[in-house]
């Protein structure tokens, strides 16, 4: 489907990760967010600076479960630079989800494809 996101919804997402989650976000465009960040706290923090970016982040997810992990194939659709409103191209990423009892213990963000199915158990 497709989302727009924004502090609420990830108020809301807390409560499927687990309390001492760990994000890779070691290949981040942005080399100022690059790194691994671990706990709720410091992955909320992450993302709110992230947020802090945009006027508008509009993108559409495609999920593939496998096993113990999640794959989400994420499309950028709208990206506005806050501040300047400009759109911006930003690109198609995925992230792997590992789950442990219902809850979401690691994310990791990729921008290749073929590193992510691979992490993901997917690869042919």
């Amino acid at each position: 489907g497709s989302a727009a996101i924004g502090e609420s919804e990830i108020a809301a997402g807390i409560e499927i990760f687990d309390p001492d989650l760990e994000l890779d976000a070691t290949r981040a465009p942005m080399p100022d967010l690059r790194g691994s960040f671990r706990g709720v706290t410091e992955v909320a923090t992450f993302w709110s600076e992230w947020l802090e970016a945009w006027d508008s982040v509009e993108f559409e997810d495609e999920l593939t479960e496998a096993g113990e992990h999640v794959l989400a194939a994420i499309t950028p659709m709208e990206m506005r630079g806050k501040g300047s409103g400009a759109a911006v191209e930003f690109p198609r990423h995925w992230h792997v989800f590992t789950l442990r009892k219902g809850k979401v213990t690691r994310d990791a963000i990729f921008f290749d494809e073929s590193e992510a199915l691979e992490a993901a158990g997917l690869s042919e």
